[in-house]
């Protein structure tokens, strides 16, 4: 049965969620910190985020042995992972489930900080800094654009 595990993480030096040869990727991460724990195995994610984009809660699935009690999984695994990526919960699902095609909604949020001060110390990496007064209308009209599936 496959282990769904809810990860979190910075995406500023990772070239994306998934495996690329000689670039750091989420996917590639994880299987690296796995497999050593786990055995052979392979993480299969509902989302392939590019290069730089964070993610608080991406779901993904184990489908290797689990020689360990599953809810163990996350306290073993993030005590080795490095800060920028963590586990948030892990359970088991049925053989059956596909983490693209059982997802039931995605999220993107996208944070400007419009000041003429910088941001805040620790947030930098993840706002867009503008100077310029931004027009809320063009902005809902550009939101309208992103809606749908």
């Amino acid at each position: 049965m496959p282990l769904r595990l809810r990860v979190a993480y910075d995406g500023t030096d990772f070239a994306g969620f998934q495996k690329q040869p000689h670039r750091r990727t989420v996917q590639g991460e994880l299987e690296r910190y796995l497999r050593p724990l786990m055995g052979p195995g392979q993480v299969w994610g509902a989302s392939r985020t590019d290069a730089g984009v964070h993610a608080r809660d991406q779901v993904v699935i184990w489908t290797g042995s689990v020689p360990l009690p599953h809810d163990r999984v996350a306290l073993v695994l993030n005590r080795r992972l490095p800060p920028d990526l963590s586990i948030q919960t892990v359970d088991w699902v049925p053989e059956s489930f596909r983490p693209i095609e059982d997802a039931v909604a995605k999220y993107y949020s996208y944070r400007i900080w419009q000041a003429q001060t910088p941001p805040w110390p620790g947030t930098a990496r993840y706002v867009a800094a503008l100077e310029h007064p931004l027009s809320w209308t063009i902005l809902r009209v550009a939101a309208q654009l992103l809606v749908g599936r």
